[in-house]
């Protein structure tokens, strides 16, 4: 097995290129938490698509919670394995999908019933951040109750469905949220901490995600 090693101390910061305050101060490069890209090109994208920038009202997040600004280092196994990992929150898609149901919008890909299509879209318009995609972690403790009950493509794990916000893909090293999307991310996912999971899915097959 070919090992790709990865600097794990680093604490990555959000991209502030985008960023509405302007005390945001977020320049460190995201290097330090990526791998070698893999071995297709990620799909390509409408160089003028555009998605609607969510603006934060501070006043409007929960006075308890504190702003995540910085990444925490990826676990030590990643030294070790040859799979990506994600930076998310393990989902239930129903959960989605009846945010989506409220928000107002009708359904956009089938006419009469809202599907994650729908719910991926509600996570876009909220928290103005277009690079969210639905992935395939592997379960760790805590997290049972996202385990899907088809087979794991590795014998002896669990897969969970997962909102990946970005990834240690060198390729795909420039999305990122501000901290201000990032924010509104949490306040989506009802303030749970978002974390680093390994990619269920074999370094080959990194492509199916499409992103």
């Amino acid at each position: 097995m070919t090992v790709f090693p990865v600097a794990l101390s680093h604490h990555a910061l959000f991209d502030d290129s985008k960023s509405i305050a302007s005390g945001d101060a977020m320049t460190t490069p995201f290097a330090a938490l990526s791998l070698n890209s893999p071995s297709c090109r990620p799909s390509p994208r409408n160089e003028g698509e555009t998605v609607v920038k969510a603006v934060v009202n501070p006043a409007q997040l929960h006075p308890q919670k504190r702003t995540l600004t910085r990444v925490p280092s990826m676990p030590e196994a990643a030294r070790t394995t040859d799979r990506y990992y994600f930076f998310g929150w393990p989902v239930q898609y129903t959960r989605l999908i009846e945010l989506a149901k409220k928000s107002g919008y009708p359904p956009q890909q089938c006419a009469d019933e809202y599907t994650m299509f729908d719910g991926l879209l509600y996570v876009e318009r909220v928290s103005g951040y277009k690079w969210a995609y639905p992935t395939l972690g592997v379960v760790e403790p805590g997290c049972e109750e996202y385990a899907l009950s088809a087979q794991a493509p590795f014998p002896g794990e669990k897969v969970m469905p997962m909102i990946t916000v970005f990834t240690n893909s060198r390729t795909l090293a420039d999305r990122r949220p501000t901290v201000q999307q990032m924010q509104r991310l949490l306040q989506i996912f009802d303030y749970r901490e978002p974390k680093w999971y390994k990619d269920a899915r074999p370094r080959e097959d990194f492509s199916l995600y499409c992103m």
